[in-house]
């Protein structure tokens, strides 16, 4: 198996086992990335009823729960069939009918041109090969339509080690949800499986296990890598070319003292960016 594929199986794997408790977990970041995508609907595509949008990377829908997504001809596809049977239940639940495919964001099951939207919110640091995601997003997605990548790590501001570290302290105060099983427990229950389809003889390491899940994550294990998360000038002009792109910077909201100070004195260093690319035709 190739290293890649490994990636793969083990993101499925940790993501099908944290879908029951993930919402409970991350209550707050959802809520505060719900309104970025509500604005960027509102902005760009009030009134446009008929757009064809694909969700990569879904998790438990927080991209068309943030909208009215029965109005779109709207897709939602993840790697993880447990993530994706979350947001197919939470969106009937709401009434709410869409489509869902279990897939690669590598290796898209769709014609090109196929989208007007597509919205990866928080999974492109999942993907092995961004290149390989990229030219599958561009390939679907029409001429003139969106791509919108979402709360993605900044290389930049771990760099900043005092920054970083200011951010860090903070998180640590205020304490993490413990929602669901402990990170160790799933880890522990990913081995399980990689052992019994034989794809490891051994179990791995939890660090080296959440090193894989978040394979491009500054922060995933015990340890800060500050090579780690995405250079957004070379996403622009190298991954991404091709697009008209708008780069939005996420400062944390609390507390709102340290946010400022991020904006005011490293503005191109905030913790998150987002990206609203629009491809050219």
């Amino acid at each position: 198996m190739t290293e890649n594929a490994l990636i793969k199986k083990i993101n499925r794997y940790f993501h099908d086992e944290e879908a029951a408790f993930f919402e409970k977990r991350h209550r707050s970041r959802i809520d505060a990335e719900s309104l970025f995508y509500k604005s960027f609907f509102e902005g760009y595509f009030k009134g446009k009823e008929h757009a064809d949008i694909l969700d990569i990377g879904t998790g438990t829908g927080l991209v068309p729960s943030s909208l009215n997504a029965g109005k779109y001809n709207f897709i939602c596809s993840d790697i993880s069939f447990g993530m994706l049977n979350k947001t197919r239940q939470s969106n009937e639940n709401r009434g709410v009918r869409l489509g869902y495919i279990i897939s690669d964001a590598e290796n898209l099951p769709f014609k090109a041109g196929t989208f007007d939207i597509v919205t990866c919110n928080a999974a492109m640091h999942h993907f092995p090969s961004i290149e390989s995601f990229a030219g599958e997003a561009g390939r679907v997605l029409k001429d003139g339509g969106f791509l919108v990548i979402g709360f993605e790590a900044n290389r930049k501001f771990w760099a900043n080690r005092p920054l970083s570290l200011l951010y860090r302290i903070i998180a640590r105060i205020g304490g993490a949800s413990k929602a669901g099983p402990s990170y160790e427990a799933i880890c522990r229950r990913v081995n399980e499986r990689l052992l019994s389809d034989k794809t490891i003889g051994k179990p791995l390491p939890v660090a080296e296990l959440l090193k894989y899940v978040d394979i491009h994550s500054p922060n995933a294990g015990k340890k800060i890598d500050p090579g780690k998360g995405f250079d957004i000038p070379g996403l622009v002009k190298g991954v991404f070319k091709g697009y008209e792109a708008k780069i939005i910077y996420h400062y944390k909201e609390r507390p709102r003292a340290a946010g400022t100070v991020n904006k005011v004195f490293f503005p191109a260093c905030a913790p998150q960016f987002s990206l609203i690319l629009k491809k050219l035709r």
